[in-house]
């Protein structure tokens, strides 16, 4: 997700939409702590990702290049940018997923090298391939839609290891139009429901509630997004920790045994310690989150892992020598997603 591009959408989308969940003020976020059901295994449980993401964002109208990739790399190249990157976000950080764009064009035309990247990340765990629709929040031709699922699951689709997002942040459909596509999605590919992530209804930062009533989507996981900014669009300054563990809990609603977090992310580069409690919205978002994920056991995927120029990177990356490296930008924020996931932090 990329923030200033993406205002108008985020205003209509997020405005109209939680504005009516909470009944126009979120005081009461604030104060009441809301519950969610811990289920004793949900299906997303273990997913420690991370997002790896073009530069000009994932919308793109066009090939999408993972930061690190570029038009002129082959498999065989594309495979040693991937070994690199890969390894260093997952060893550097905990992670054993990462969620991959893909669209029409990039598997038209670029489908030959991207797989190096992905066989790399296939080498070191588990990929959650995701469509970006380049714009209007869904596919413009479906026949080629479903044409470039099609070419990714001949490849990949027998690999468990191999997780399908048949889209994401899904804002261009009424709900009952968004049901029948993941309807039809599901019938045209024999994949397991269980490695299948649905996005929940426009942003994916509404309620996944009206995918998990609809008992053709059985079986599969629940995507919710979740950021930090939300809160400036219905001109709130600062939610509590409460009242930002609340917003996650209701998105959330009555699956959270198939949920999954697949973005979530706050300022990076900032200087921002996530390590100390204090009155910032952001502060209070990401110790939030980490406590919530954690609480419900659900697998998350921080966005992103590494894209150049994005603030809310977790990584950035140098050259020296032709070899890439890898640094962590905010330690403390590393510590909280590693908390969200479960892991025992020093």
């Amino acid at each position: 997700m990329k923030i200033v591009k993406r205002a108008t959408l985020i205003v209509v989308c997020i405005l109209a939409s939680i504005i009516l969940l909470f009944a126009s003020s979120f005081a009461f976020l604030n104060l009441v702590i809301i519950n969610v059901n811990k289920p004793t295994s949900p299906l997303s449980a273990g997913i420690r990702g991370v997002n790896w993401a073009d530069e000009r964002d994932n919308f793109v109208d066009g090939v999408i290049y993972v930061s690190g990739l570029t038009k002129n790399d082959t498999y065989d190249s594309a495979k040693v940018v991937g070994r690199q990157i890969i390894g260093q976000m997952f060893d550097k950080t905990g992670a054993n997923t990462v969620r991959l764009p893909i669209n029409e064009a990039t598997v038209a035309n670029y489908w030959g090298t991207y797989t190096g990247a992905i066989d790399a990340a296939l080498e070191r765990g588990k990929v959650i391939f995701c469509y970006w629709p380049p714009k209007n929040g869904k596919p413009e031709d479906l026949k080629k839609y479903f044409s470039m699922w099609s070419t990714v699951i001949k490849k990949y689709g027998n690999n468990p290891n191999c997780y399908f997002e048949p889209i994401n942040e899904p804002y261009g459909y009424k709900t009952k139009d968004l049901r029948n596509l993941y309807n039809d999605w599901l019938k045209s590919f024999n994949v397991p429901t269980k490695n299948v992530i649905l996005d929940g209804i426009g942003l994916a930062a509404l309620y996944i509630n009206p995918l998990g009533d609809d008992k053709r989507l059985n079986g599969t996981m629940l995507a919710v997004h979740c950021y930090a900014f939300y809160a400036g669009y219905v001109h709130i300054n600062s939610l509590t920790e409460t009242g930002w563990s609340n917003i996650l809990t209701i998105e959330i609603g009555k699956y959270s045994n198939r949920a999954i977090i697949t973005e979530w992310g706050a300022p990076m580069k900032s200087g921002l310690d996530y390590s100390v409690k204090k009155s910032k919205n952001d502060i209070n978002y990401v110790r939030a989150m980490s406590k919530k994920i954690n609480t419900i056991g659900a697998g998350s995927v921080y966005w992103p892992g590494l894209r150049d120029g994005d603030s809310y990177s977790l990584m950035e990356k140098k050259f020296t020598n032709k070899q890439i490296t890898l640094k962590v930008t905010n330690p403390s924020g590393l510590e909280k997603l590693q908390e969200s996931w479960g892991m025992p932090v020093n």
